[in-house]
């Protein structure tokens, strides 16, 4: 193993304060466990710069799902086309999920839900809720077409969150701010709403989308991030999720995730698990949806 540079040693002191309270293990999570599948066709309307309907196409659709009898997975993840108020029309499919969710432990992926009723319909069927969570308007509005406020978006997790499980997920590089400012300001409203988990996710670069010229947030600066997760909210669980860069950007920035100490990584690089284990840090598998371990049901 490679000798420690100053500036990973400082990202193990923050892993020490981490470790105060969280078990010195590294959850590596492959979801091969796990079905992704969209409730609207692969065409979004809504065009959000940085996705353009492009990571709709490699999900199943919802009817083929539903008439497979025998199937190699234990969960579905269960997404779609936004509509133009950042809604996944989950509603009129709540029959044929409802029936789903007695075979298959299901993850939501429903938008921005602001009625009561809803939410409590789509909490039946589910075990977890996946909510992306924007703390800059600009952003909000530039990216995702949207006019809501930080506010009214908090509010739906919330409202979400008052009939299950709601796990925020923060993407970093989809504001124009400096030094990540906005997504560590998006990490202090979710703590100081109540949230306890957060799923980290990074901006990929995709051909054909409106910001496919744009550069995810240097690793360096996404190391910088989670050494103020660990120092400000150690107690927070993190996780690095599926939807990050790949090639040296990854193994850069997995390696800086272990030495920060956070508790899952998605699809983790082999560096990242030899570090792990140099550290003498246990290693866990899980393969399913990330959000999925922890729920009622986990194995």
């Amino acid at each position: 193993m490679e000798r420690l540079s100053q500036f990973e040693l400082d990202l193990l002191k923050v892993r020490e304060e981490r470790l105060k309270y969280h078990a010195p293990t590294l959850l590596a999570v492959r979801p091969t466990g796990t079905a992704t599948v969209r409730v609207t066709a692969a065409d979004c309307p809504q065009d959000c710069a940085h996705c353009g309907g492009y990571y709709l196409k490699a999900m199943k659709p919802l009817s083929e799902v539903a008439e497979q009898e025998a199937a190699p997975w234990t969960s579905l993840l269960i997404s779609g086309a936004c509509d133009g108020a950042g809604v996944v029309p989950i509603q009129p499919h709540l029959a044929t999920l409802k029936t789903l969710s007695k075979k298959y432990r299901l993850n939501l992926h429903p938008g921005y839900i602001r009625d009561p009723e809803a939410a409590r319909q789509l909490a039946e069927i589910a075990s977890v809720f996946s909510c992306d969570f924007i703390g800059d308007e600009a952003a909000l509005r530039q990216v995702y077409g949207l006019n809501y406020s930080v506010g009214e978006v908090l509010d739906s997790l919330l409202l979400l969150a008052k009939f299950r499980r709601v796990v925020p997920h923060l993407c970093l590089g989809l504001s124009d701010e400096p030094g990540l400012r906005s997504e560590l300001a998006a990490v202090k409203l979710l703590v100081e709403a109540g949230f306890r988990e957060l799923v980290v996710l990074i901006f990929i670069p995709t051909r054909g989308t409106r910001l496919a010229e744009r550069q995810p947030p240097p690793a360096t600066e996404v190391a910088k991030f989670f050494a103020s997760l660990g120092r400000n909210y150690p107690q927070l669980r993190v996780t690095l999720g599926c939807m990050r860069p790949a090639g040296k950007y990854r193994q850069e920035v997995d390696r800086y995730a272990v030495l920060a100490g956070i508790n899952a990584i998605v699809q983790p690089t082999p560096g990242a698990l030899q570090l792990a284990d140099y550290l003498g840090m246990l290693q866990q598998d899980y393969w399913q949806c990330c959000v999925l371990y922890g729920d009622a049901d986990a194995d």
